[in-house]
């Protein structure tokens, strides 16, 4: 599943849990607080483990290609919906309004508990 996360989330998980890497070292490696390390492996690894996220990542294919923007920029890489539209050249309304479609989708397919952030 770390496949769909963006490049420096994929290195942070692969060096921490393939090479064994410390927060702390890879803190100091990085330039970095190892606080905010330890905090963004907590927040990817609550991403990736999420109902939520795996049937995004089974789902989106079967979506129109403005909402799999949508779904990879906010649920995927993590990009605030702001950021989001801008990166997409999209209005702030246009993310917000595919971010509900995706919830409601992701509901209707049993996924509950609002395991999909954005």
């Amino acid at each position: 599943m770390a496949e769909h996360l963006e490049p420096s989330d994929r290195a942070l998980l692969s060096a921490i849990y393939e090479r064994g890497m410390t927060a702390t070292a890879f803190a100091e490696a990085a330039g970095q607080k190892a606080r905010t390390v330890r905090y963004r492996v907590r927040k990817l690894l609550d991403r990736v483990s999420s109902p939520g996220y795996r049937a995004i990542v089974a789902q989106r294919e079967a979506w129109p290609r403005e909402r799999q923007r949508v779904a990879e920029a906010v649920f995927l890489a993590g990009r605030t919906q702001r950021d989001a539209a801008k990166r997409l050249g999209m209005s702030l309304h246009q993310v917000r309004t595919e971010i509900e479609r995706i919830r409601g989708l992701i509901e209707a397919n049993g996924v509950t508990n609002g395991e999909v952030a954005g």
